[in-house]
């Protein structure tokens, strides 16, 4: 799998199938996307691509109090993305700078520009752009004015439950929680006699 760290470091694409997304912990929702760029991406027979960001977006548009945690490294998941089957991933360096590009600027000036994509695969939730104004809804619009062909993916669920890292997050909360109450307890000091 390509590498770039930045735009400037690619070499323009002539067509591929693109994603866009911050896929922190790659969990089964995510993987269902990625998935899908792959597959369509062998049928068009061109290059899959996945753009991502570092550090997540939250961490730059957040106060401090408010910043989630993250749940899987960079490494892992450039290792992730690269067993999966990914051709070519960009990790775009998130800037407060960058949070400003308008989601047409991003479209036309990154994502058109750099790789042509003859599809879009995105999650059903995802925002992207100045103020989250790229919808789901604003790329349905963007992509009729386009020769670019936009799939939605619908979300994955778990026991009634839609999985997403911020459900995630939650869990491995809970279970720091338990944990903790464990210790606090006495109740390891049981459990190694």
């Amino acid at each position: 799998m390509e590498r770039y760290f930045s735009v400037d470091q690619i070499s323009a694409y002539h067509k591929s199938v693109l994603t866009i997304g911050s896929f922190d912990g790659l969990h089964r929702g995510h993987q269902k996307i990625v998935n899908q760029t792959i597959h369509v991406a062998k049928g068009k027979q061109v290059p899959s691509i996945v753009v991502t960001f570092n550090p997540h977006p939250r961490h730059i548009l957040n106060f401090e109090e408010t910043k989630v945690p993250i749940i899987m490294s960079l490494d892992n998941k450039l290792n992730m993305l690269e067993n999966l089957g990914v051709d070519g991933t960009l990790i775009i360096p998130f800037t407060s700078e960058f949070s400003k590009i308008s989601a047409s600027e991003f479209l036309e000036s990154i994502i058109e520009k750099q790789f042509h994509p003859e599809e879009l695969v995105i999650g059903y939730d995802h925002h992207f752009g100045y103020n989250r104004t790229g919808s789901p809804e604003y790329l349905k619009e963007y992509v009729d004015k386009s020769d670019i062909n936009l799939t939605l993916v619908e979300a994955v669920s778990d026991e009634g439950s839609i999985i997403s890292s911020t459900r995630i997050r939650e869990k491995i909360k809970m279970v720091i929680s338990d944990v903790q109450i464990l210790n606090w307890d006495g109740y390891t000091d049981l459990m190694h006699g």
